[in-house]
Parts: C-alpha cells; sequence; structure tokens
C-alpha cells in the first residue's frame, strides 16, 4: 500500500472547508444587499386611496342601469397599476385603466349595474380591486341602492 500522508489530507480537508465557508459568506451578503436594495425609496410603492369605496345610488326603478364612478389617487411615493377587477354578480360591468398611476395622479374606475331581472328592494354589490401594491393588495368597492317598481 501507499503511503498516505494525513497531515496532506488534513490540510486539504481544512482548505476545501474553508472555500465553503467563503462561498457561503460571499453568497450571503449578495442576497442581503440584493433585498436591501430592493426596499429602498426607489422601490417604494404605490397606493390607491378611492375617495369613498362605497356608494348608494338611493332609489331606482327595476330593470335600469346605473352608473357608479369610484375616483382615486396614487397617494404613494412610486407608481400604482391597477391589475384586475373582480365581480361575483353577472349584474356588474366594470371599466378601468390597467396604465400605471404615477404618485400624485388621479383617475376613475366605473362599476355599471344592470339590474335587468331582480325585484324590488335594496340591493348591495361589492367589486374588489386588485393592485401592484404588495401590502394593500386588494381594495373591496361596493355599489348599492334600493330598486322600486
Amino acid at each position: 500500500m501507499g503511503n498516505i500522508c494525513y497531515n496532506c489530507t488534513m490540510k486539504s480537508s481544512l482548505s476545501l472547508l474553508r472555500l465553503t465557508l467563503f462561498v457561503a459568506l460571499a453568497a450571503l451578503v449578495f442576497v442581503s444587499c440584493s433585498l436591501r436594495n430592493s426596499s429602498s425609496d426607489s422601490a417604494v410603492p404605490g397606493m390607491i386611496e378611492f375617495r369613498s369605496t362605497t356608494i348608494d345610488k338611493g332609489e331606482m326603478p327595476c330593470g335600469s342601469v346605473a352608473k357608479y364612478e369610484f375616483k382615486y389617487k396614487n397617494v404613494g411615493k412610486g407608481p400604482v397599476q391597477i391589475l384586475a377587477v373582480s365581480h361575483m354578480c353577472g349584474c356588474t360591468e366594470t371599466e378601468f385603466s390597467k396604465d400605471i398611476l404615477k404618485p400624485g395622479r388621479s383617475a376613475t374606475l366605473t362599476v355599471t349595474f344592470v339590474s335587468r331581472k331582480m325585484p324590488a328592494g335594496p340591493f348591495s354589490k361589492q367589486v374588489m380591486v386588485i393592485t401592484s401594491n404588495e401590502k394593500r393588495s386588494h381594495i373591496t368597492l361596493t355599489v348599492a341602492g334600493t330598486l322600486v317598481e
């Protein structure tokens, strides 16, 4: 059998361990710096604020169509965007811009309520607005009124 130098094997193992620790530490520093840069002021998201989240039209005739205009503004320090709007009822339709809204700018989201075969009485329908702001990504808007014959 050949001679194996115990000291040489240990030195080689220690060198490999040091190299592995150095690479792991360098990766940790890189990830930490990346996360810190992504949360800097330049990456602060915008925030949509609606003037009102509920609009009640009062009394309206059965079978009528009503438009509700929700005014909103980007009150954040960065850009924001409405990504989608969802509604659970086929009696509501929405119109909105998918354009990116710069800080301080305003826009309007329109909800159209069609009361075709709905009975007389009060109604309340919700619309969910999904924005690009991760901390406040869902905003619920409500359209309401009372259908009369």
